[in-house]
């Protein structure tokens, strides 16, 4: 794989396991409306038990929960727990990043620069990974440095 086109992808491929972690660490900031199915979907999710994480995702999500969002579109991503889906996986994404979720804004910036279940956008990816970058990701502004200052010719 090429040297640039790498570094992204190895990015990408951690943006799920950091996100968890950091979607873990701020379970006490949920509301106390929906705490419940995302706590469960938590621990759920850090015990690899991916089926009931799902189970108790969409309940949240479906309050309008943007971290159960996120976490249950990057299931979808992944295919963990369901059947992979690119296009559900994207709309969720893209309704926690609208809802302020950085890592959201991150991954669906990604999902616009590959076109993975929307069309291939680099205007609006670079939209999506400034906002990541700009409220502190340090992800975005990894891949914002290097699709600005390195040469995508991908002749390896």
């Amino acid at each position: 794989m090429c040297g640039d086109w790498s570094r992204i992808s190895k990015l990408k491929t951690s943006v799920l396991k950091k996100s968890v972690l950091s979607l873990a660490m701020g379970i006490s900031t949920v509301s106390a409306d929906n705490s419940d199915s995302y706590d469960e979907a938590l621990i759920a999710y850090l015990n690899d038990q991916y089926e009931i994480a799902i189970e108790h995702l969409k309940l949240s999500a479906k309050e309008g929960h943007a971290q159960s969002k996120y976490l249950l579109g990057t299931m979808y991503l992944a295919g963990l727990g369901t059947e992979y889906d690119e296009y559900i996986g994207f709309r969720l994404c893209k309704e926690a990043a609208e809802a302020d979720v950085v890592d959201a804004k991150f991954r669906v910036g990604l999902l616009y620069w590959e076109g993975e279940g929307t069309t291939e956008d680099e205007e609006e990816a670079m939209k999506w990974l400034s906002l990541a970058a700009s409220a502190g990701h340090k992800g975005a502004e990894e891949v914002l440095y290097v699709m600005m200052n390195e040469d995508f010719g991908f002749d390896c």
